[in-house]
């Protein structure tokens, strides 16, 4: 985003800022837990996970090994909680995170997103919960 001036670059963050934690507040009332993932993710492991995530989109880094910055958040949450799942649990998170993609013409593209995860809890209760927040 292009500003006029310093000043509305500023009025702009401190907006954003006061709006981010407006959002937050109405999450952690209701009881759901921030989380943050991990920004890199292993390129096997993700895409072995996440097939319609298209492999020219993601944003790839070669190190020892081939890694990718995150394509997307609820993937990388659901990855690190179901290996260590346990019956009848009950979890409330969100977050607000970035995720990143390759824009053929307009490069490496940051997206900041908010969500939440009602994982556990299959009822109208919970979907009912996520519509009204």
């Amino acid at each position: 985003m292009k500003y006029l001036s310093i000043e509305n670059e500023l009025n702009y963050s401190k907006k954003r800022y006061e709006f981010t934690n407006e959002i937050e507040s109405i999450f952690v009332k209701n009881n759901y837990i921030q989380i943050k993932p991990s920004i890199f993710e292993d390129y096997d492991n993700f895409i072995a996970i996440n097939k319609r995530t298209p492999t020219k989109s993601m944003v790839k880094i070669v190190s020892d090994k081939i890694l990718v910055l995150r394509p997307d958040i609820t993937t990388s949450i659901i990855k690190s909680l179901i290996p260590r799942w346990e019956d009848d649990l009950v979890l409330k998170l969100f977050y607000h995170s970035t995720v990143y993609k390759n824009e053929n013409k307009e490069g490496i593209k940051e997206i900041r997103q908010f969500g939440c995860e009602y994982l556990g809890e299959n009822s109208i209760k919970a979907d009912l919960e996520i519509v009204n927040m």
